[in-house]
């Protein structure tokens, strides 16, 4: 699992967060071990939650990146689950953060799961980004909040790939895309 890219934990992560050794390895796959003081640091996917809102007519919503990292680039309402939450109650908290409409746990429909990377201030994090689908027939009063620049919606045949922010959304889409708007 050693990336060649700069941010890179194996390449970021220097000392033992234990004991500030420099005796830190990284094992190639998933482990840092202190040979001093025998710590040992798994590197774990975070999680994180996706969802793609279908209207009535069948256009979906796609938000605006504010921040890096792809700030200006296109997602999906989501973000990452807090500690011990469970994914479902953070979706809804996520799109409420983000577009201001508020779902339940109920409307919300398990899609896929995609591994991702996401690079934050000089650190690659993995992820796995847990998609759900939720169907909303409310009203549009889509705000743009916390880290998003921008809301629309669009006909999912008419989306863009290239303006999508990263690998899983973009998987997460054209999954959709061929199991709902065929």
């Amino acid at each position: 699992m050693r990336n060649n890219i700069a941010a890179h934990p194996a390449n970021v992560f220097k000392f033992c967060p234990r004991c500030g050794s420099n005796a830190f390895v990284f094992d190639g796959e998933k482990r840092f071990n202190c040979s001093t003081c025998g710590f040992v640091y798994y590197l774990n996917a975070a999680t994180a939650v996706a969802v793609i809102i279908r209207l009535s007519d069948g256009r979906i919503v796609l938000t605006q990146r504010r921040f890096d990292p792809a700030a200006g680039k296109y997602d999906l309402p989501g973000g990452f689950v807090d500690m011990g939450e469970r994914v479902e109650v953070a979706a809804v908290r996520e799109v409420a953060e983000e577009i201001g409409i508020t779902l339940n746990t109920d409307q919300l429909e398990f899609l896929a799961s995609f591994p991702n990377t996401y690079e934050y201030k000089g650190v690659c994090y993995f992820t796995c980004d847990v998609a759900f689908v939720a169907h909303y027939n409310g009203t549009e009063n889509f705000e743009a909040n916390d880290d998003v620049q921008h809301v629309i919606t669009v006909l999912p045949e008419a989306i863009d790939y290239d303006t999508i922010s990263f690998d899983s959304i973009r998987n997460i889409l054209k999954l959709y895309c061929e199991k709902y708007a065929g």
